[in-house]
């Protein structure tokens, strides 16, 4: 019987979710914080990051984003060496409306990273970070009912030992829903 009771419930979810199917683009430029650690210290630099990517929205509340995450120069041992990294991620969003335009977003997935060395504008080693968690948390703004902007606090984690262990990232961003 409970069988039979989640498919119901299944099928209900699936025939309600196209009437409120809704797909959006989104891009964001951001204040990035990229630290590495290697005992017994730790590094850090500041850059810039750029998100784009694309999501589906199932319900008013939540939604699915696939994006891509290219990540500016961080870092440097001297002015002529520098990584960078960049890579495709998936996460879940949920909105909470606020109050009137204003709504609270979290997001949680993981970003595949793949790190570049260079030297004097040539790729002298690459090292793929892995797949490292996401979350993130902020603030949207509806300007109509199409077009939002958003700003967002997201902390991207990895191993220990590899170069790049954390990164925050402060974005401020725009979505087109259609």
């Amino acid at each position: 019987m409970t069988i039979i009771r989640t498919l119901i419930a299944a099928l209900a979810l699936s025939l309600a979710a196209p009437a409120y199917a809704q797909i959006y683009l989104f891009g964001a430029g951001s204040h990035a914080k990229a630290e590495t650690r290697t005992s017994p210290t730790t590094s850090g630099s500041d850059t810039t990051a750029f998100h784009v990517g694309a999501g589906w929205r199932f319900t008013p509340h939540f939604s699915a984003e696939l994006g891509y995450l290219g990540l500016g120069h961080y870092g440097s041992a001297d002015a002529f060496t520098q990584w960078t990294a960049e890579g495709p991620g998936l996460a879940a969003v949920g909105t909470l409306p606020v109050a009137g335009p204003w709504s609270l977003v979290g997001k949680l997935g993981a970003y595949r990273l793949d790190a570049r060395l260079e030297r004097c504008c040539t790729t002298v080693e690459k090292e793929k970070l892995g797949t490292r968690p996401l979350i993130a948390l902020g603030v949207q703004y509806h300007v109509g009912d199409a077009l939002s902007v958003q700003m967002l606090y997201q902390r991207i984690e990895g191993k220990t030992g590899s170069q790049l262990d954390e990164l925050r990232l402060i974005s401020l961003g725009a979505m087109l829903q259609f």
